[in-house]
């Protein structure tokens, strides 16, 4: 194809591009626009000066009237969690006796079961359901420090 002819195609391109361009402008021109509202509804007047003159609004059945207009413009944040209180179980062991001897010191502790075990410092002390170590012994007292926290135990059958 020689170029004289690639130059006339394509000006018989662009001459139809802007025929079609003008034709859609102008049936776009002449068509009547149906309002974009649905709601729209033509309604009387009586209060209009001139007679039979109708004037548009939204209809009041319509889900726009039912909206209020006095409203926060974000939703408010949700109420922070209730806090859950885990009450704290008493140890069920007792402490019969202490022997007190510097690193050496014992302790005789006796569970729920009626068992005495000789417990040294470091170890464990099974209660109810959670585990303990054994921190520190005295003659008057024992520390057991569980993941809930210290508890002092005092030497006695009572506690």
């Amino acid at each position: 194809m020689r170029l004289r002819t690639k130059k006339r195609l394509m000006q018989g391109i662009a001459l139809a591009v802007l025929g079609v361009a003008a034709a859609v402008v102008t049936l776009a021109w002449r068509t009547e626009v149906p309002p974009a509202d649905i709601e729209a509804t033509p309604l009387a007047t009586r209060h209009s000066r001139v007679a039979g003159a109708e004037t548009t609004a939204l209809n009041p059945a319509s889900p726009a009237w039912r909206q209020t207009l006095r409203r926060p413009l974000y939703d408010p944040p949700p109420p922070p969690p209730k806090k859950v209180v885990v009450q704290v179980r008493p140890i069920t062991v007792k402490i019969v006796g202490t022997v007190v001897e510097g690193a050496n010191s014992q302790a005789f502790v006796k569970q729920a079961n009626g068992r005495v075990e000789i417990k040294r410092l470091g170890d464990q002390v099974t209660g109810d359901e959670r585990d303990g170590v054994l921190k520190s012994i005295t003659a008057a007292e024992v520390i057991i420090e569980r993941d809930d926290g210290e508890h002092r135990l005092p030497v006695g059958e009572r506690n």
